[in-house]
């Protein structure tokens, strides 16, 4: 990390090689950027404590030079399936910035940095979900109007906490979108085979 007045430029890792005091820093920008009702800052801790653990994970962030996250986006490979077969794709996830830097150009910064990995993480393309379709169709990526369901669904057991997403409605989030606008998408449902993120 860097060590003068400003933020670190982009951290780039595998998600599996941050250490503690970063997992606890990302952890606790995304509890600032996602409140979850149920949910406390540990959970949120130990949640990305947990994914980072994912093969293939790869974590972006900024940092503030008192080593709080001030910009954060998540990349991981998925297979999906879709109309024209199976297809590899990166999922973008918990891309989140402070909202005291909001503005500053680092959520722009830790995505772009992501989808600078796509060809290196043996992907097709970038899928992901969203809230802020307009920030995204500015860095070149494109809406997908496709059915989306997740045929591994399995509701959770009485008393669990409750899972995002549904076997119909995997997304919880209006908007998915594919990056780079021009990679070639397939018409037709498409299985995530697995929850979405």
């Amino acid at each position: 990390m860097s060590t003068t007045s400003g933020p670190s430029p982009v951290v780039h890792l595998p998600s599996a090689d941050l250490e503690r005091p970063q997992i606890e820093a990302i952890g606790r920008l995304i509890a600032l950027a996602f409140p979850t009702p149920g949910y406390t800052l540990e959970d949120r801790i130990t949640g990305y404590a947990d994914a980072c653990k994912r093969p293939g994970a790869e974590t972006f962030a900024v940092f503030a030079p008192d080593g709080r996250a001030l910009a954060h986006a998540w990349t991981f490979p998925r297979e999906i399936a879709t109309a024209t077969g199976r297809l590899r794709v990166l999922a973008l996830a918990a891309v989140c910035t402070d909202p005291e830097v909001r503005g500053a150009g680092w959520g722009r910064a830790v995505v772009l940095a992501a989808f600078a990995r796509i060809e290196a993480s043996g992907c097709a393309l970038s899928l992901f979900q969203t809230g802020v379709p307009d920030f995204y169709a500015k860095l070149g990526s494109h809406l997908v109007h496709n059915r989306f369901f997740n045929s591994l669904y399995a509701p959770p057991p009485p008393g669990a906490r409750p899972t995002n997403g549904t076997r119909d409605e995997p997304w919880w989030n209006p908007s998915v979108m594919i990056h780079p606008a021009g990679a070639s998408w397939p018409d037709g449902p498409v299985d995530l085979l697995g929850p979405g993120w």
